[in-house]
This record gives structure tokens, sequence and C-alpha cells, in this order.
């Protein structure tokens, strides 16, 4: 089966205009907000079918170690909380590229920064305090994401695609590619490069999950938050999650987040692979037309050939030969059984039916009693077919004067 996947992204792909997503990356933004199916074209795999495919993602690699209180204020308090002395940080979720300095326009660093870009290496820091007390070191997981060609497992079903798995840990990671980057499409400033397509997801995670939470000392109040919800802080506290986070103390205590934000990092990388192969518009896929014919070459391999699982449903009816036999027995015993119920009916010397009436002359019913015992439908309609009957209901608990009364209000016959 022939299925399509991006494996490295085109730049333009991802931001069309220096600053911002670009539409057709905001799109599939606002799909894994949704948390939206996401449509696939394959054909011929039955029902369903799980395969394995080649697109773009991340090598990942994490480890936990433990901050005193003293580097967590130094390394991870925003610029807003260091006039605050005492405030240290107890949840922190970050991203940038490794390193990578800020500068202003037109500064030297920018040399730097360029060499950040070209590496490509996004540093992820999520620091929690663990332990419920006021003393003891908070703990940072830092995870090294690099781009790579990832080996999915993935799952086909009505025209949807979906990862098999819902960790990273299950993908299999072929090798790290350098980032796309295309500065010549970039260029409005004269910098070379401004932007990077490995910048991109480090806006995405700050967009996504910067969040930080400081606890402050007696009487010190901490600045507003860009982000009061917390919403990532919210998922991770160990207690009630609006009252605790609006009274941090050293019993506060919070889970790692890292599993879950790497996570979903994987599952927008995921999403940008399937949605870029979809793309038929060159222009649209690497930015502007000048990069067309250098871009082609790199997208070759998008469409790959695999092996895949498939499952059909299909309604099938099997036969028993011995209940079948042991059915057609009984129903003919059935007949044998009946039959002679109507020995002699010959004698009856007329067309026999099964009308009401019939039948009720045959349980000799009351009202016919005095019939003939072989008379015709016909004949019991003549002979009781004008008579009067009247109905009565008659409690159970009225006394017997009031039944008598009944019995003669009606026509008894």
């Amino acid at each position: 089966m022939e299925l399509r996947m991006a494996q490295i992204l085109p730049p333009g792909y991802l931001y069309g205009s220096g600053f911002v997503f670009s539409g057709s990356f905001s799109q599939l933004y606002t799909a894994f907000g949704r948390g939206a199916p996401i449509p696939f074209s394959y054909t011929g795999c039955g029902d369903s079918c799980t395969t394995t495919l080649q697109g773009f993602g991340f090598s990942v690699n994490c480890s936990t170690v433990p901050v005193s209180n003293d580097d967590a204020r130094a390394g991870f308090r925003s610029e807003n909380v260091t006039t605050i002395g005492s405030a240290v940080p107890v949840f922190n979720v970050s991203s940038s590229l490794y390193g990578e300095i800020e500068c202003d326009l037109g500064d030297s660093c920018f040399a730097k920064n360029k060499a950040a870009a070209e590496l490509g290496r996004i540093e992820i820091a999520n620091l929690f305090k663990a332990a419920p007390d006021c003393e003891s070191d908070v703990s940072v997981t830092s995870c090294s994401l690099q781009q790579a060609i990832v080996e999915y497992d993935v799952v086909l079903q009505d025209g949807i695609v979906s990862l098999q798995h819902a960790h990273w840990q299950n993908d299999t990671v072929l090798y790290n590619t350098p980032p796309w980057d295309e500065p010549e499409s970039l260029n409005y400033y004269g910098i070379t490069p401004w932007w990077s397509s490995s910048m991109n997801w480090v806006n995405f995670f700050m967009l996504q999950f910067n969040e930080e939470l400081d606890r402050y000392g007696d009487g010190e109040l901490g600045p507003a938050s860009m982000n009061p919800i917390f919403r990532l802080a919210q998922q991770f506290i160990n207690d009630d999650a609006v009252n605790s986070l609006n009274s941090i103390n050293c019993n506060t205590t919070f889970d790692d987040p890292s599993q879950y934000v790497v996570d979903r990092i994987r599952e927008i990388a995921f999403r940008t692979s399937v949605a870029a192969a979809t793309v038929t518009n060159n222009t649209i896929l690497f930015g502007n037309d000048s990069l067309i014919t250098s871009g082609l070459p790199l997208i070759r391999n998008w469409t790959q050939t695999v092996s895949y699982t498939g499952r059909s449903t299909q309604t099938v009816y099997s036969v028993s030969t011995a209940y079948l036999i042991s059915a057609v027995v009984v129903s003919l015993l059935g007949v044998v059984a009946i039959a002679p119920l109507y020995w002699g009916w010959w004698e009856l010397g007329r067309d026999v039916s099964f009308n009401p009436l019939e039948v009720a002359k045959a349980f000799h019913a009351e009202i016919l009693i005095d019939a003939d015992w072989n008379m015709s439908k016909e004949g019991l309609v003549k002979m009781v077919g004008e008579r009067e009957v009247s109905y009565r209901v008659v409690d159970e608990g009225v006394k017997e004067e009031f039944k008598d009364v009944a019995r003669k209000g009606g026509e008894e016959t």
C-alpha cells in the first residue's frame, strides 16, 4: 500500500509570514487544540489496518535532577519576580533553542543564534516541587529534542489516521535531521536567518505550555501572571487545583509534566507530517515560487510503500447439518402427531373453516348449544345473528342482592 507522509518539513509550510504561523499550520494548530480526528487518504486496507509510517518527529532525551532553592531562584525565575528575593519557583515549564541568547535587532549576537538555529536542538525544562516542605530541593526534568525521521505505529480506520501508542517512548527514531531553513524566504531585515524551523517548535511550546508559579515569603505578594488560568499547573498539582494555586505554601506539590508535554509535541509533529503531505500547491508548501526547484528533491520520499495488517468484517452464516436434520425431523413429527386429529373429516360432508362461530360451536359455546352439531357458519349466523346480548361488569365486592339485580338487567340465553 502506498501512503504519503512528510519527513523533513519545508519552512514555508510552518511560517509563511516570518513572525507568525502560516495559514496551513494555523489551521492544523486549531485542529490540534480541538483534538479533531486526522483525515488521511488510503485505499485497500479493509475496515481498519495497522501499519508503520516514517515521518517528521523528534528524538527525545530526558533526565531528572534535584535543584536547590537558590539555584532555582537563579535559573528559573522570570524577570518580573527577581525583585522579590525570597520567591522560589515551584512549577515552571519553558523551552528554548540550545545556545540561543537574547539580543536586539542588529546586534552581533545573531551569529550565535544562527548557529543555534542551524543546530536545531530544542531544550525543554520542567521544574516541579515534589516534596511537601520548604527545605527540600525542587526537581527539574530536562528534555532535549532534535528534529528526526521517526517511525510511527498507526491505525487507519474510516478515513482517519491515529497513533497506535499514547507515548513518544513507543516510537522508533531512525536518524536525526538538520533543520530545513531557507533564509531567502525570511530575509525581511537582512538577517540570516531571522527565523528557523526549530524556532517554530519553541514558539509552539511556549504558546501551549509556558507557565511559572512561585512560592513567596510571608507578607509578600507575587506579580500578576501572564497566564492566570495555569491550565498545565492545574493538571499536575497534587491538591484541589483552584484553591491550591491561590495559596501556594510549603505543602504544595506537583507531579512531573514532562511526559505530557513531550507527548503533545509529538502529536503536533505527527499532525504536521500528515497535513504537509496532502498539500498539492507547491507555493503553499515551500513559501514562495523561488524555493520550489531546490525543495522538490527533498520531498520525493514522502510517498512510502508499506506493509500492513488489515481487518475486514463480513457476515457469514454457517449451517449445522446435525441441527438442521433434527429440526426437519421435529417438524415432520409435528405433522404426524396432528394428522390423527383430522381423521374422519370426510364425514362432515361440507367444507370446514376456522370461522369464529364454527370454532365456538366446536368448543360447545353456550349461546350455540341448540345449533346442529354440523351446522355451517352461514347457518349459525341465521340462528343467532339477531339475538341481543347485554354485558355487565360486576365487582366481586358487590353484595349478593346487587349481583342479582345485575343478572336481571341483561337477557340470558
